[in-house]
């Protein structure tokens, strides 16, 4: 009976994979093939799932197919025979395939032509998944902070940002979706989301330290962000953000520093005024600015400030502008970087 030779987890896939369940029922002998000397049999295991991990080489998640071919053949006892201790063309080899042709928000080069699809809906991302995060080597999840390192790791508010800064790709994000008519690239998550996915990190991940990645942390109203500071105060670790400086007062700081705020980071990127306004789409006044970077020192809270050099028309004078502005903050530690012409960015057309 072939079936109980070769109609088993033959290569211990369930093992490997604790979501996935060998399925009997709908796996077979597909073909069989006999010579003189040999058979030659094709088996096809189905494997499936009810609560699966995503996988993007398949259609669908829940149900995986392995097909394995074999070969029996009769052992002809000769002294020209010797022990072949390896081989590279014996073994399981891995054949996926996925139609990526007509998924959204992709351009695809297939037969030589580019297929250029439509951009997708914007996704609620209330409803997005856990990462999984042992796709990752255990290193990645550590980072410097501050001279130690901790094991942190990001978490998402927001996606996108409100501002639109001609250095950025957000902006262009936004315009992207408006133009496609897919809804608005700016969303928040929800509060009750944002802890989801902390309480998860903080408990099954081990974090010790988080770090939130949206543009601008305090793109919040005052009722999101006082909903945020009184679900936060329950965690208990250190976090760090960045933000604009125009968005910051010291009693936003006071409540976020009051439930474990402990570093942040201000987008600057230059210091001239009028080249700020007319060059990077940026309307804030350098006394706002000085006002901002008062409010974290005052508090105690390390702090870092971001800048850009290499702008188009930025001649050096300009360039000891913002090294100038700089001079009035009392910052942990200063940031300069050289500009990028991101495509999509206006700046990237002058």
């Amino acid at each position: 009976d072939l079936d109980k030779l070769f109609i088993n987890d033959i290569n211990s896939v369930s093992n490997r994979n604790k979501k996935l369940q060998f399925d009997k029922n709908n796996s077979y002998v597909s073909t069989i093939e006999s010579f003189p000397n040999n058979s030659e049999l094709e088996i096809v295991l189905h494997f499936k799932s009810k609560n699966p991990r995503y996988t993007y080489t398949l259609p669908d998640s829940r149900s995986m197919i392995h097909k394995y071919h074999i070969s029996i053949f009769e052992i002809v006892s000769s002294k020209d025979f010797s022990p072949r201790l390896a081989d590279d063309r014996i073994g399981h080899f891995l054949t996926m395939y996925q139609d990526y042709s007509n998924v959204r928000n992709l351009w695809i080069r297939k037969s030589g032509k580019v297929i250029k699809n439509p951009i997708g809906k914007a996704f609620d991302v209330d409803k997005a998944p856990l990462p999984d995060f042992s796709l990752f080597e255990e290193a990645r999840l550590y980072r410097p902070m501050a001279g130690k390192t901790y094991r942190m790791l990001p978490v998402e508010t927001h996606r996108g940002c409100p501002y639109s800064c001609s250095y950025c790709n957000s902006p262009a994000q936004r315009m992207l979706y408006n133009d496609g008519h897919a809804g608005n690239y700016f969303r928040k998550k929800s509060i009750n989301m944002v802890r989801r996915e902390i309480e998860f990190y903080k408990n099954d991940c081990d974090a010790e330290y988080f770090y939130f990645w949206a543009d601008t942390f305090l793109a919040w109203n005052k009722k999101e962000l006082d909903g945020f500071c009184e679900m936060y105060k329950e965690i208990n670790l250190p976090f760090w953000m960045q933000t604009r400086p125009e968005t910051v007062t010291e009693e936003k700081l006071k409540k976020l520093q009051k439930v474990g705020l402990i570093r942040m980071a201000f987008g600057l990127e230059h210091g001239n005024e009028e080249f700020r306004e007319r060059m990077l789409g940026r309307k804030m006044k350098n006394k706002v600015v000085i006002e901002a970077m008062k409010a974290p020192k005052k508090l105690g809270i390390q702090f870092s400030v971001n800048n850009i050099t290499g702008f188009p028309e930025e001649t050096r004078k300009l360039a000891f502008d913002t090294i100038e502005l700089n001079r009035y903050f009392d910052a942990t530690n200063t940031n300069i970087h050289t500009f990028v012409p991101f495509h999509g960015t206006p700046l990237r057309k002058l």
